[in-house]
């Protein structure tokens, strides 16, 4: 095959072949998938009939494979294999998002960056709100069947209308979970001995947190959760701490008695997001504070770092 085709017609050619291969009694279509911070990827959709479900197979790096030269029949063949793994072995039932009394135990929410994901949310009607001039909260609805495995469905602007609700309800739900949450919070030096790191001499690095959910997806939103915050303030013996976004699956929590520099602190986040952190995973190059006095999670203004 000719490698001039763009990256819709080879996932179509792909489409084909699999099917084919499969001896599938499917239609197939190719679109762009919007993903977190303004990536986008190409989705191969394979609907069989008789199935309310249709795997998505992300074929951008199958596509880079195969202009550098990889041969096409070993790309079918991981993408036969990867749509059977992926594809769910019967219909699922999802009737439960059409009960928002389901739904609403279910709500949590995630924190994504506000300027690169804006765009994509008004596009595709996604319910957020703006918090800390630079970050969006997003709704999403968590899920799990053994067809399918875990989840999230992020809710958009006719779902509420479907559920016969307004955005004031739905925050007001999304929080009340976010509140009674349980959070796995653990000291960086807990978490380099879990690695099989020597044990950390510093006693800083014991007064510094990292806090996710329990199965460490969307995690950094639990520094919305003043719940979360209030518990690391006591852990940290401090009024007031210092929030380091490492990306929007989870934060890095200082007590503010130990943050001389918080200049370098953001320089520190920037570095990483640049080199260490993938694209679609960065949350901010900002940082952040929380105050159990004032009960206020805000960002550290560019004023505050250039007099620090």
């Amino acid at each position: 095959m000719e490698r001039n085709l763009t990256i819709t017609q080879f996932a179509k050619a792909l489409g084909k072949a699999l099917v084919a291969q499969l001896n599938l009694d499917a239609e197939i279509f190719v679109q762009k998938v919007d993903k977190n911070n303004g990536q986008k990827l190409t989705g191969l959709v394979i609907r069989e009939n008789g199935s309310n479900v249709a795997p998505t197979l992300y074929v951008d790096s199958a596509y880079k494979a195969w202009k550098d030269g990889h041969n096409y029949e070993d790309i079918i063949d991981q993408t036969v294999e990867l749509y059977k793994s992926t594809k769910p072995s019967k219909s699922v039932d999802v009737s439960f998002y059409l009960d928002y009394e389901q739904v609403k135990q279910r709500l949590f929410a995630k924190l994504v960056n506000l300027k690169a994901n804006k765009a994509a949310f008004n596009r595709n009607n996604v319910v957020y709100r703006v918090v800390a001039e630079d970050l969006a909260e997003v709704a999403i609805v968590g899920f799990e069947n053994e067809t399918m495995g875990a989840g999230t469905i992020t809710v958009k602007t006719d779902h509420l209308e479907k559920w016969g609700i307004v955005e004031e309800q739905l925050w007001r739900d999304v929080h009340e979970n976010l509140e009674k949450a349980e959070w796995k919070v653990q000291t960086l030096t807990e978490i380099i001995s879990g690695l099989g790191g020597a044990a950390m001499g510093d006693d800083s690095m014991c007064s510094m947190y990292v806090c996710s959910t329990p199965n460490l997806m969307y995690g950094a939103v639990s520094m919305i959760s003043q719940s979360c915050m209030e518990d690391i303030c006591e852990k940290c013996s401090d009024d007031e701490i210092v929030i380091l976004p490492s990306s929007v699956h989870e934060c890095i929590i200082i007590p503010k008695k130990l943050c001389e520099m918080t200049m370098g602190l953001a320089k520190m986040v920037r570095e990483i997001n640049a080199s260490v952190v993938s694209a679609q995973e960065v949350l901010s190059d900002s940082i952040y504070t929380y105050s159990r006095i004032t009960h206020e999670f805000r960002k550290v203004s560019d004023k505050e770092l250039k007099t620090a």
